[in-house]
């Protein structure tokens, strides 16, 4: 059989565009972290722009730009926040949003000044968190510490011999601290 001519269809160029890399977060592990933690972001793809939240809603372009270098690393002070960001670029689609782990934040733990020692008749104890605002809880009977402990409010007078005091600093959003053990108090009568 005889064929005729054939039409010839011509389109415009085929775009594909690449993705943007997704956001990496450092530090990449939960902690725990003392008191608070610096989370830095970035991407792989030059020039890239990354939107992000710490409110656990999606990232887009009306999000908070990261920028380092004008405003710093994105600074959590709670306890199991997380960061979701997102990244665009010129011709390229956005990355896929990512998010970091829950970052673990914990108070410091307390120092006891002076920490244990020989003593005649009596020695004046402070304890001190470097956690602003932070509570602390101690004992003095060798367990250790809770919320439900005598809560420190002032430096008291040590009369007790061989015992240790125990402490640990309880902050608003943030994990307990570690526990504090001081050396032994030996308290001799004079």
């Amino acid at each position: 059989p005889e064929m005729g001519d054939s039409l010839v269809a011509e389109t415009g160029p085929i775009v594909v565009e690449p993705h943007v890399q997704a956001p990496l977060f450092s530090p990449d592990t939960a902690g725990p972290h003392e008191n608070s933690v610096e989370v830095r972001l970035s991407s792989e793809t030059p020039g890239a722009v990354i939107y992000y939240t710490t409110d656990m809603s999606q990232p887009s372009e009306s999000s908070t730009v990261y920028d380092e270098a004008r405003t710093g690393p994105v600074v959590l002070t709670r306890s199991g926040k997380v960061v979701k960001a997102m990244a665009r670029a010129d011709r390229m689609a956005p990355s896929q949003v990512t998010q970091s782990v829950a970052y673990v934040l914990e108070a410091s733990a307390p120092t006891v000044t002076p920490n244990g020692g020989k003593y005649v008749d009596s020695v004046e104890v402070t304890l001190k968190s470097a956690t602003p605002e932070a509570m602390i809880h101690f004992t003095v009977d060798g367990t250790d510490p809770d919320e439900t402990s005598p809560e420190y409010h002032a430096p008291f007078v040590m009369s007790l011999t061989d015992k240790v005091i125990k402490a640990i600093a309880v902050g608003r959003h943030l994990a307990n601290s570690k526990v504090t053990a001081s050396t032994e108090f030996v308290i001799t009568a004079s």
